[in-house]
C-alpha cells in the first residue's frame, strides 16, 4: 500500500467517495494549518515577553 502522506487515500474508490476524501483531506490540512500558525503566534508572543522581562530587569528602590 502507498502512503501520500494525508490521512486517507482515494486510489479505488468511487468518483464520490474520492471527491469527499479529497475536501476531508483538505480540511485536515487546513487545521494543521491552524493549529501550526496559533503555536507559532504564542512562541512570538512567549519569546516578546520573555524579552521584555529580560530588558526591564530588576527595580531600583
Amino acid at each position: 500500500m502507498r502512503r501520500n502522506g494525508f490521512p486517507i487515500t482515494p486510489e479505488n474508490l468511487p468518483e464520490a467517495l474520492a471527491e469527499s476524501v479529497a475536501r476531508i483531506n483538505g480540511a485536515v490540512l487546513d487545521a494543521y494549518s491552524v493549529v501550526f500558525r496559533c503555536a507559532a503566534g504564542l512562541m512570538l508572543l512567549a519569546g516578546l515577553l520573555a524579552g521584555a522581562l529580560i530588558t526591564m530587569g530588576p527595580r531600583e528602590r
